[in-house]
């Protein structure tokens, strides 16, 4: 009530403040249309460093978890050298002492393939898993064996993932052939009976196994038996080094820079060769 005595009543009205105009309204939103693009853009940009520090996480989360399986299957190959050794022990001890005989059906040697008989016996101690080195399991040679994927060869004999390198007798060895085969259960304990097939030869053209590498076997387009065009070792694709079974029973497992490349994997070498 005013000092006349008349009622205000503005404040009734319901107008509590001026509301904005079109005009206004109009000028916030062109205010907004003009900050929104780089709103946008600052969000876009956050997004983009987001996923990349993300993709670089899981690059290194990746190949931390592939070493390590890579660490764990080198075990696993341990153990089957260990069952292998134990194997050979068995057999010898029915055999008067002697290994198992190590020539190809055509009577050669090739240090990872064994006669079809030799073959059967050893499966039947060890199981068909144990004779190849996890990362080459199962083991095949494109090319060469009968099937696809198989490790049969014909009138040859069976491929196995390691090298065998005991039952050779000295008259089938020379000596460039590099190393010694124990042939008899009494013989140096030391010496290497089987071994990871850290291989390269030459059979229409060159090629190369590494079953130990950083984070695997080392690949080339999917393949474990790897065709070159040129004469590479398995230090030189990227093998890291490999298990050796001795005769004794111990496994040790040898970095590549300690092993002894060039050794003969093949009577008639060819350049067929082994580190180990």
């Amino acid at each position: 009530m005013t000092s006349t005595g008349r009622i205000n009543t503005t404040c009734c009205t319901g107008d509590y403040g001026s509301r904005p105009s079109d005009e206004v309204k109009q000028e916030a939103m062109l205010r907004y249309a003009r900050r929104a693009p780089s709103i946008a853009a600052f969000a876009l940009a956050e997004l983009v460093a987001v996923l990349a520090v993300v993709g670089t996480l899981s690059l290194i989360l990746i190949a931390a978890w592939s070493r390590h399986c890579e660490m764990a299957r080198r075990v696993t190959c341990r153990d089957n050298l260990r069952q292998l050794g134990v194997a050979a022990h068995i057999y010898a001890n029915a055999h008067g002492g002697w290994l198992f005989p190590h020539t190809r059906n055509y009577g050669d040697w090739f240090t990872s393939c064994l006669s079809s008989n030799v073959y059967a016996e050893l499966v039947a101690l060890v199981g068909e898993r144990v004779v190849d080195c996890p990362n080459l399991y199962p083991y095949t040679i494109p090319g060469l064996v009968d099937a696809v994927g198989g490790r049969s060869q014909a009138s040859w004999g069976i491929y196995i993932g390691y090298n065998y390198l005991g039952g050779i007798q000295s008259s089938n060895m020379n000596w460039t052939t590099g190393w010694e085969s124990p042939v008899r259960i009494q013989d140096d304990e030391s010496l290497p009976l089987f071994a990871d097939a850290n291989n390269m030869g030459y059979n229409e053209g060159y090629w190369v196994t590494a079953p130990h590498g950083r984070t695997g076997p080392v690949r080339v387009l999917g393949n474990r038996f790897i065709r070159l065009t040129a004469e590479v070792s398995p230090q030189g694709v990227g093998a890291e080094g490999g298990n050796v079974g001795l005769l004794g029973g111990g496994v040790e497992w040898r970095p590549v820079a300690r092993m002894q490349q060039n050794y003969w994997i093949f009577q008639h070498d060819m350049g067929n060769r082994g580190t180990w």
